[in-house]
């Protein structure tokens, strides 16, 4: 008895210790390497992310349809992602109980060389966020449906009749709350019925159940379409397939809704695998009882052996558990490092950090994400110039990373759909009419986000449109983290209507162009041109103007405005102007009409001596050049990318 108990013991014991600690990294993991703040922010990907609104009336809309309570609570608890811990505990906690709900499974069907599997839902949500992927609706519904079998394998034991009475109120509990995630509580009772029990009547009543109560529930008391009574909330509905993002982690999530189903397949061809002969008596133990009409062995001594034996099978056994033990964890460990690794989106991950920054307005962050993981992305290098701008190095380190001459502005043809990342650089250079067209069109892609209703908000202001603007600010009041800022502005609305005395507003103002303009059919330096000539103190539409001309090696343009620079508190010219200034008087033939720096000097001859020992062949001149002068207009200009291009 003493050689069985303890290492049963240790070992139970051991595994409740490494599922903590295999709960707790992956917490960790989610909150410092994933961030989900990112994915509640969007970053112009994730389109299903819901919103979440207090009050009655937002609740009441939940209960008229199969899966609305799941809906609403799922929509509440994926706000908390706004904090970056907080989202990384309730995507914990969601595993764990995906989790349980298989180990309980498990054990309950006597499977406990299955119990390997109970791992299985917490790596394949890993994988989902590795994507950047939401599906914690679907995820949540999948879980009601769960813990519902485990409470019918444990209420249900003997009798045909109250295990049906158990299956049809639980599978009508399932269906309310968790709408077509009722249809893996039914299969997996057809299967464990059929299967495990041998019942074929009892699973064929289930069948029937399960296919009946999602029309008579969904279609003939809730007045739901015939598809959404069967599929609301599941890997299979309309929306997960129209909004959830790539095809690739809806598999995933198919994974998760078989699991349960296959781990019942799995537990019935089990047992009808042959069984292992019993083992032999040992004759050993046989001949010791028979021999005692022989002898008889004194009582001390047969103490004495007894103990010496169970301590060497207690050894023997707890040696034994030690190393499976360690076996199996670093088993589960290497598995998940390998999935982690694997499975991480790193160029996807860049993306929603940069938007996420960018939003924010955390520019050095920003720049360090680009500098640790460079990319040619299009977004990322809108951003880039963004923040840029914004630090004041947007005439000296633009050409430090790559660029594209349509990524200022997002204005090729392919980014047609971009609206996303395009409004805050429409609304910041004063293209405000711009800026709502984009809001408008991203509102209509990922629904009212509280991101999306602050800036339309701030636009409407900004234009004077203060009724549609309280519009937005009291959808935004019901919000959880956004209703200060809306209270304030509402509060500033009834005191000053026209906010005369809000500075970021009357700034937006002065910048302000009246003309509608489209750029993806104008030509981008014309317009900014025009916004010059409205107010010649618009700086960001200045360097963005010189950065056009960058793009486009029009050095030319540049060296003729190069002027407006001198009312806008500059204390010097930036290094790319002058280095561009150069390459135009060269061209000319003619002096310069600004002066240039010493040190832009210095790189211009440097870069030619360089240059010269190859005549005219550029191409053997790439190499020394992209190393020593990659991030100069020279080299830009000479070869049309930069030098941190691949």
């Amino acid at each position: 008895m003493l050689a069985s108990f303890l290492p049963s013991y240790i070992s139970a014991r051991g595994r409740s210790i490494r599922a903590a600690a295999f709960f707790a990294l992956v917490c960790l993991y989610l909150w410092r390497e994933v961030d989900l703040r990112v994915i509640y922010h969007g970053g112009g990907t994730v389109t299903d992310f819901p919103i979440f609104y207090r009050g009655w009336s937002f609740f009441e809309e939940f209960l008229s349809y199969p899966g609305g309570l799941v809906a609403y609570a799922s929509a509440f608890l994926s706000q908390l992602w706004y904090y970056g811990w907080a989202g990384a505990v309730v995507a914990t906690v969601q595993a764990w109980l995906l989790c349980l709900c298989i180990d309980v499974i498990t054990k309950e069907l006597n499977a406990t060389r299955l119990g390997w599997i109970r791992f299985v839902p917490a790596l394949l949500l890993l994988i989902l966020y590795n994507r950047y992927s939401y599906r914690f609706v679907t995820t949540m519904a999948l879980l009601v449906s769960l813990v519902s079998i485990c409470l019918y394998l444990t209420g249900t034991r003997r009798n045909r009749i109250p295990r049906l009475a158990v299956f049809m109120a639980l599978a009508v509990i399932v269906h309310y709350l968790a709408g077509g995630a009722v249809l893996v509580f039914g299969a997996f009772g057809v299967i464990y019925e059929l299967l495990l029990r041998r019942s074929w009547l009892t699973a064929l009543a289930c069948f029937c159940l399960a296919l009946a109560i999602p029309w008579v529930c969904g279609v003939l008391i809730l007045n739901v379409p015939v598809f959404d009574a069967y599929a609301k909330l599941t890997p299979w509905s309309w929306e997960a397939w129209f909004y959830g993002g790539s095809a690739e982690t809806l598999v995933i999530v198919y994974a998760l809704y078989a699991l349960a189903p296959l781990t019942a397949l799995l537990c019935a061809a089990w047992r009808l695998l042959p069984r292992h002969p019993a083992r032999k008596a040992n004759p050993t133990r046989a001949k010791g009882i028979h021999a005692g009409n022989g002898r008889k062995i004194g009582k001390q001594a047969r103490c004495s052996k007894w103990f010496e034996r169970a301590s060497a099978l207690s050894s023997r056994s707890m040696a034994n558990a030690k190393v499976t033990f360690i076996a199996r964890s670093l088993a589960l460990f290497v598995t998940a490092a390998a999935v982690v690794f694997f499975s991480h989106d790193r160029k996807l991950k860049t993306l929603h950090k940069i938007d996420f920054y960018a939003y924010h307005r955390k520019w050095p962050e920003l720049l360090a994400s680009v500098q640790r993981r460079p990319t040619n992305n299009s977004i990322v290098i809108h951003a880039v110039n963004r923040a840029l701008y914004h630090t004041g190095r947007l005439g000296y380190d633009m050409l430090s990373y790559p660029q594209h001459p349509h990524a200022l502005f997002l204005s090729d043809a392919r980014h047609e759909s971009f609206h996303w990342y395009r409004c805050d650089t429409h609304l910041q250079l004063g293209l405000i009419n711009l800026a709502e067209h984009s809001l408008t069109k991203a509102l209509e892609t990922f629904g009212e986000r509280p991101t999306l209703l602050k800036r339309l908000a701030f636009v409407n202001m900004a234009k004077g449109d203060t009724d549609t603007a309280r519009v937005y600010l009291n959808a935004l009041s019901k919000t959880l983290f956004d209703a200060n800022w809306a209270g304030m502005y509402l509060e500033r609305l009834e005191s000053d209507p026209n906010l005369e005395t809000d500075r970021e507003i009357q700034q937006l103002r002065q910048r302000r162009s009246p003309k509608d303009f489209d750029l993806l059919l104008c030509d981008y330096d014309h317009l900014l041109l025009d916004l010059l000539r409205q107010n010649p103190k618009n700086r960001m539409a200045c360097e963005y103007l010189m950065a056009c001309y960058l793009m486009g090696r029009r050095h030319d343009l540049l060296a003729q405005n190069i002027h407006r620079l001198d009312g806008l508190g500059y204390s010097e010219i930036a290094r790319l102007y002058e280095e561009a200034a150069i390459v135009h008087s060269i061209t000319i033939r003619q002096p310069p009409t600004h002066p240039i720096g010493a040190e832009s000097l210095r790189r211009w001859e440097g870069f030619r001596q360089t240059l010269k020992p190859h005549g005219t062949d550029v191409k053997a001149a790439l190499h020394d050049l992209k190393r020593q002068y990659g991030d100069t207009y020279f080299f830009y200009n000479l070869y049309g990318f930069t030098g941190a291009e691949k």
